[in-house]
């Protein structure tokens, strides 16, 4: 099941969907993306020798 479907579908199944797990979910997502991109640039182009 998508973290987005959390946010926006109507139910179809048996399971409740809570929306604001959900909107966590992609939030941590995000979080990871931005933070592994980060360390990524400062260690290649702004730390890295030229």
């Amino acid at each position: 099941m998508a973290a987005g479907n959390l946010l926006f579908a109507t139910p179809t199944d048996p399971f409740e969907h809570d929306p604001l797990k959900g909107g966590m979910i992609l939030l941590i997502w995000v979080m990871v993306a931005l933070g592994t991109s980060y360390f990524t640039f400062v260690r290649s182009d702004v730390g890295g020798k030229y």
